[in-house]
């Protein structure tokens, strides 16, 4: 042993283990054979480690065994249970989406999945919405594969026009989350549930009235994935109706005569609103264009959203409650009723329209700033103006001019304001608030401009300028003139409780100078699109510049008008400035059905 540690001696070597062996002594050792036992001494501190690190080591084994026995016995215990158990989530029936009358709008129509359980605990869907033969079909493909049928109903909506955006539609929910189902003992399973939810409208809005309470049906399973036992079920509870209060005949014309105007005649879109004068009721709310809600229930593809998604018109956008416009001389019969309110006209005077109004141009001294009229329209008084829609009698009336005083833009935005414009209605959905502009607007937003001129205060005396509102806003407004200043609860589910959310204090000969006007304008103004029918309308058109050769055209009125029950606002966006058919011809259609289909509405 040890040859390189071998030292030389004059005539002897001595080696390393003869050094050691010579150095212990050690007894029944035999030095010769080296052959024995060799012990050696360990010292305490080296002992010491070796004894504490077994000793670390046996409390780790008994801490984790007793973890494992123990501590998380139950758990183990129902993890074991859990991998023979396949757990099936029932999905509960959406409850029934009918209109005033019963008619149904949304219904469930039974469909299969087919479903993959591959681990007793996690599930996906391998087929949606097939028919029984596509299933077994799947089945027997793929025999191997923990596969299993699921009956899941499926939504489907009303072929009618004009709903998609008002009953929205369900989907898979993004977050894919799991439910914690019950079992005996207090023990708890997860559970994923595999169920469509609302995604926008009213689908959305009531998801937990609609949705129903989730089922459970928990079977026992060979390695494969076959049942071999049940055991355990909690049936589904189907989602509760919900009863609106629009009329599906209504909406549907509505829809179609605004559908048709805009297609013939060139418009981006529209949207029209009805209401119930007595009772604030929602009757049709529809918007132009729409989606195909059955679609979205079943699934589009990546490709075919980003189709409708990017497509100008935007039938995402739901223009009765979102769109915002300026309302041009649809707003002159609020305008009027403030100025009588105020005491800065009276019914009788006489306003002469030449076809505009001349003021000094702060920017150039030497050229006035013309405020146009559409046509001269002569000597008007109110009624007259109404009718004609003269802008130069509101101009005078809103801004003054000469020896006619004004009401200037704080008391216009006042009168706005307590007809309901610039905030939401609180219909129940998603709506825009509009906008009322002001003086200090104007000083803090418009920087190349801060100071509010009289001119200013012309375009919002005529509904131009920065005012934007709402279809369902201008819908209760004529609606409230309609009721003598009544500003009810706007109510879309049927059954709620009607009452008055703001009276205004203004005289009730004002409104009846008003609704004469308004009259006027249909039996021969502005109007006299809705001129000639059984019942008696009265109502206000109004054609709001956008730019560029473009204009909105508005219609707002209300029926019969000797006791008025309905109130109408339609809108067609976006089209041609020299179009002469437009939202009151839109607006003929649907009131012509109304009587003709709905005569007891109307007082016939």
């Amino acid at each position: 042993m040890f040859p390189r540690h071998r030292k030389k001696y004059k005539n002897k070597e001595i080696s390393p283990d003869e050094i050691f062996l010579d150095s212990r002594n050690i007894p029944e050792f035999d030095v010769e054979s080296m052959e024995g036992h060799l012990e050696v001494l360990l010292s305490g501190r080296v002992a010491f480690t070796v004894y504490a690190a077994y000793f670390i080591l046996a409390v780790i084994f008994i801490s984790q065994l007793f973890n494992l026995q123990v501590v998380k016995a139950g758990h183990f215990r129902e993890r074991a249970y859990l991998n023979r158990l396949e757990l099936r989530s029932l999905i509960p029936e959406r409850g029934l989406i009918l209109d005033r009358n019963g008619v149904e709008l949304a219904w469930n129509e039974p469909t299969f999945q087919v479903v993959i359980n591959p681990d007793g605990d996690n599930e996906a869907v391998v087929a949606d919405n097939v028919r029984w033969e596509e299933a077994e079909a799947l089945l027997k493909d793929m025999p191997d594969l923990p596969l299993r049928i699921e009956p899941v109903p499926v939504r489907r909506y009303t072929s009618l026009g004009g709903f998609a955006h008002l009953l929205g539609y369900v989907g898979y929910p993004e977050d894919q989350s799991y439910l914690e189902y019950e079992l005996e003992e207090g023990s708890k399973i997860r559970l994923y549930p595999r169920i469509k939810i609302g995604k926008t409208g009213l689908e959305q809005k009531f998801e937990k009235k609609l949705s129903g309470i989730l089922g459970a049906h928990i079977a026992e399973v060979n390695s494969k994935g076959k049942i071999v036992s049940e055991s355990k079920k909690k049936d589904p509870e189907p989602g509760a109706p919900l009863q609106l209060t629009i009329d599906s005949g209504m909406q549907s014309v509505l829809y179609n005569s605004i559908s048709g105007v805009v297609n013939d005649k060139g418009f981006r879109g529209g949207a029209g609103v009805v209401l119930d004068v007595k009772t604030g009721d929602v009757l049709a709310m529809t918007s132009f264009p729409e989606l195909n809600s059955n679609d979205f229930s079943k699934g589009i593809s990546s490709e075919e959203f980003s189709k409708i998604l990017n497509d100008k018109k935007n039938p995402f956008f739901f223009r009765a409650l979102e769109g915002l416009y300026s309302p041009g001389s649809v707003i002159k019969p609020l305008i009027a009723l403030a100025a009588l309110n105020e005491g800065v006209i009276k019914p009788e005077k006489q306003i002469f329209s030449a076809g505009s109004i001349s003021l000094p141009n702060p920017y150039f001294p030497g050229q006035a700033s013309v405020f146009p009229d559409w046509k001269a329209h002569g000597w008007v008084d109110l009624r007259r103006a109404l009718a004609v829609s003269s802008n130069v009698f509101f101009y005078e009336i809103g801004g003054g001019f000469q020896d006619q005083p004004g009401l200037g833009a704080d008391r216009i935005r006042m009168y706005e304001e307590a007809f309901g414009l610039g905030r939401v209605t609180g219909v129940g959905l998603s709506e825009a608030s509009g906008f009322i502009p002001s003086p200090e607007w104007k000083k803090e937003n418009v920087k190349n401009d801060p100071i509010w001129r009289i001119g200013d205060t012309y375009n919002f005396s005529i509904g131009q300028g920065a005012t934007q509102v709402t279809p369902i806003q201008m819908a209760r407004v004529i609606a409230a003139i309609a009721a003598d200043g009544k500003i009810l609860k706007l109510n879309i589910i049927d059954g709620s409780r009607s009452y008055i959310e703001n009276e205004i204090d203004i005289d009730a000969e004002y409104f009846n100078v008003v609704k004469e006007g308004l009259r006027m304008a249909v039996a021969e103004g502005t109007a006299q699109a809705l001129s000639g029918l059984k019942v008696k309308v009265a109502g206000k058109t109004g054609t709001a510049e956008i730019g560029d050769g473009r204009v909105n055209s508005w219609f707002i009125g209300f029926l019969p008008y000797e006791n008025p029950t309905i109130a109408v606002a339609v809108v067609l966006e976006s089209g041609d400035i020299h179009n002469l058919i437009g939202a009151p011809f839109a607006s003929r259609q649907f009131v012509e059905w109304t009587i003709a289909n709905r005569p007891e509405m109307v007082g016939l």
